[in-house]
């Protein structure tokens, strides 16, 4: 059978026929600015080095679908391989090298021992929606899946916009974590979540790692604004959600938006489940000029690419839809080069699980806490696209640094890294089910939690 990989391939090679695709060097001729990764991707209309229109982007989607139902491979990591290798002429491979990686004793060994990891954006889903997820079980999950410290969103009931809302979650959470398994919620940003007002912050501040509307954001530039004040004048972290509206675009919209707010207030800012290649550009743009910015993205949109017509998000059952949507080949690329480059922060899970029901009938959200390292070690780390250090810088150390809690020391994971296996989620911790990467063969398990 004709592989997903090989087929895809193909269309995306009649696709981006409609794109200049020339080597820029110092830059294309006609138009320097639409540069990615040493290509010029502008669309064909408008440079004269394209030979075909774009219109047709990929449309084998159908018989690509059908393919990963039979258990074929529909990630795309070989070709970042081969991409960054350099080639002859070309300033040299920017790949680690799986060599350089595998030098390790303990990675020959088959065995790693590496910090718990962080994640900075989940979903436990109580109170309010415990037939979803409940914090005894989201804790189980983080910890099946290597963690040691979890930040969730406030997409709650009630919402956690004061102290005395707050006190429920606090009280949950007091329950399910344990010495080695630590969950710090995130506040609202605004009252009720609904953008017309800001939150009681003071109030909140000494038991939140931040500040945060979740999927509603603020569309308010002056409610955003004060807020951002405020939480500057505290020092706490406002945590973005740039997804509002419909399409790609519309997260660099609110990105921009938001990198704007920061440079006037001061505010530290952290961007959720960055997902497009103009954000990409803007926040690289944003931290060169010393914007108070971090940001991070998931597995899934490092892996995965759609097409304009978003037919994977629309397929299958619900485990490809997600707020953000997938991007396109051009946001993948851009994401696993920042990803290398050091603009990407953190890689979050964004961990949102549903009940069965609510997928079926459309419900944004995945889940990721015990996918997330292997899926990563395996396309990344295993590749020589990173190394391990960075991986466990993205996955664990970065986090506590935007958390202000780089003093504090998590319990060590050890990791069996030798024997490949095929992610099923009908056996995770978590009460979601809907995974993107089911069926997926990688390596990685946890072996054990060493006491600190």
């Amino acid at each position: 059978m004709q592989s997903v990989h090989d087929i895809y391939q193909k269309e995306m090679s009649k696709a981006t026929e409609g794109t200049c695709q020339m080597p820029l060097g110092g830059g294309c001729p006609n138009h320097g600015e639409g540069a990615l990764n040493g290509v010029c991707l502008d669309s064909a209309p408008h440079c004269e080095q394209s030979v075909r229109s774009k219109s047709n982007l990929v449309g084998n989607m159908d018989k690509i679908i059908t393919d990963c139902q039979q258990g074929s491979s529909y990630f795309f990591i070989d070709d970042d391989v081969k991409r960054l290798e350099g080639s002859e002429g070309s300033e040299g491979s920017r790949v680690q090298g799986v060599q350089g990686v595998k030098s390790s004793e303990e990675l020959k060994s088959g065995i790693i021992s590496v910090p718990a990891l962080v994640d900075l954006h989940v979903h436990f889903r109580e109170p309010g929606n415990p037939e979803k997820e409940t914090i005894k079980t989201g804790v189980e999950s983080a910890e099946a899946g290597g963690y040691g410290l979890v930040c969730t969103m406030p997409n709650l009931t009630p919402v956690p916009d004061c102290l005395e809302n707050l006190k429920a979650e606090l009280a949950l959470i007091e329950e399910a974590q344990n010495d080695s398994m630590k969950v710090i919620p995130f506040g609202s940003l605004t009252k009720g979540r609904r953008g017309k007002e800001p939150a009681r912050f003071a109030e909140m501040m000494p038991y939140v790692a931040g500040f945060s509307d979740d999927g509603n954001g603020v569309e308010d530039d002056d409610v955003m604004e004060e807020c951002m004040s405020r939480i500057a004048a505290l020092g706490g972290l406002v945590v973005a959600h740039p997804e509002k509206g419909e399409g790609l675009e519309s997260e660099s919209r609110e990105v921009e938006r938001d990198i704007r707010l920061a440079a006037k207030t001061g505010c530290r800012l952290h961007l959720c489940h960055i997902s497009t290649r103009k954000s990409i550009e803007l926040i690289r743009e944003a931290k060169r000029e010393g914007v108070k910015v971090s940001c991070e993205t998931a597995p899934h949109y490092l892996l995965l690419e759609d097409d304009e017509q978003q037919t994977l998000r629309n397929s299958l059952d619900g485990r490809f839809r997600m707020n953000p949507p997938i991007g396109t080949r051009a946001d993948r690329i851009a994401l696993v080069d920042a990803l290398i480059d050091g603009t990407i922060d953190v890689i979050a899970t964004d961990h949102a699980p549903h009940t069965e029901e609510d997928k079926r009938n459309g419900a944004n959200g995945v889940v990721g806490l015990e996918s997330a390292f292997p899926v990563m070690y395996t396309h990344f780390v295993r590749t020589g696209l990173i190394t391990l250090d960075r991986l466990v810088a993205l996955m664990s150390t970065n986090g506590m640094k935007i958390l202000g809690m780089s003093d504090c020391v998590l319990p060590n994971v050890v990791w069996g890294v030798a024997r490949e296996y095929e992610i099923n989620p009908s056996q995770f911790k978590s009460k979601g089910r809907s995974c993107p990467f089911e069926g997926m063969k990688v390596f990685g398990k946890v072996v054990r939690r060493e006491a600190l």
